[in-house]
C-alpha cells in the first residue's frame, strides 16, 4: 500500500567507532521538527531505514550509512508519552531497497505507523543484538509525517493540516 506523504524528514542515528557492541542501546538525538509542541501536533505516518546499498553516505553528516548486515542486527524502540509503543522492531524490516549483490532481505511496502504521535526521540533508541562495524557509521531513517493544530480553531470544527 502506498500513501501520499505530506512531509518527510531524514533522521540519522550516529554510531561512533567501537560503540556498536552487542547489547548496546544507542539513543536518538532530539528531533524538534518531529516533536509535538504547544499548538502543533505531529503525526508519524511511515518510517523506512536505508542501507549503504541505497545511500552510501549520509547527506546529514557525511558518515557512511549502515551496511545491510548492520540492519539485520539492530532493533528500533520508539517511546511515546512514557510508553514503548514500538519495541524491538527489526530495522531490516524497514529496508525497502533490493540489493542484488547481497543476501540481505528487504520489504516492498512502506512501514505505516498509523498516525503515531508524541514520540519522545530523546528516549527512543536502536538496540544491537550483535557487534557491528568497528568504524563510525550512521543509521539513516526517512520519516513521513503530517502536522495539525493541537486543537480546533473554532468550536465544532476539525483540526486541519498545516
Amino acid at each position: 500500500m502506498t500513501e501520499r506523504l505530506i512531509k518527510s524528514q531524514l533522521v540519522e542515528l550516529q554510531v561512533i567507532a567501537n560503540q556498536a557492541v552487542a547489547g548496546a542501546n544507542i539513543a536518538f538525538l532530539d528531533q524538534p521538527q518531529l516533536r509535538t509542541q504547544q499548538g502543533k501536533m505531529v503525526y508519524l505516518h511511515s518510517i523506512e531505514c536505508y542501507s549503504a546499498a541505497a545511500v552510501p553516505v549520509s547527506p546529514l553528516s557525511a558518515l557512511p550509512v549502515a551496511a545491510g548486515t548492520d540492519l539485520q542486527n539492530a532493533f528500533l524502540t520508539l517511546v511515546t508519552v512514557g510508553r514503548r509503543d514500538i519495541l524491538n522492531f527489526p530495522l531490516i524490516a524497514l529496508n525497502r531497497i533490493f540489493d542484488p549483490g547481497a543476501v540481505v532481505p528487504h520489504v516492498r511496502d512502506l512501514q505505516l505507523l498509523n498516525y503515531l504521535s508524541e514520540v519522545s526521540w530523546a528516549e527512543s533508541y536502536v538496540s544491537l543484538a550483535a557487534a557491528g562495524t568497528a568504524t563510525a557509521f550512521t543509521y539513516l531513517f526517512n520519516i513521513g509525517y503530517t502536522t495539525e493544530l493541537a486543537s480546533p480553531p473554532y468550536p465544532g470544527t476539525q483540526p486541519f493540516p498545516i
